[in-house]
């Protein structure tokens, strides 16, 4: 439905509620990114503690920069 804002805020609650839940971690900064709280977004990626979740956060992240237009910070190695 695009309500990036609203969704952010449930994950957020759910986040709390559910600390040890990864995908809702993710979902959050997800939808941060989505309402282009760019900043918040980035805040919310380290909340990623799983090792399955390493790549997504790396892919996440470079995105932010790149919605930030910081074009040299949002190279993601192909490594």
């Amino acid at each position: 439905m695009q309500d990036f804002t609203n969704a952010a805020e449930c994950y957020e609650q759910l986040t709390q509620l559910h600390p040890e839940v990864e995908e809702y971690k993710l979902y959050y900064a997800q939808s941060l990114y989505g309402a282009c709280a760019y900043p918040e977004a980035m805040k919310a990626t380290f909340l990623l503690d799983n090792p399955t979740s390493h790549t997504k956060m790396i892919k996440l992240q470079a995105s932010i920069k790149y919605g930030e237009e910081e074009y040299s910070g949002a190279k993601v190695s192909s490594d």
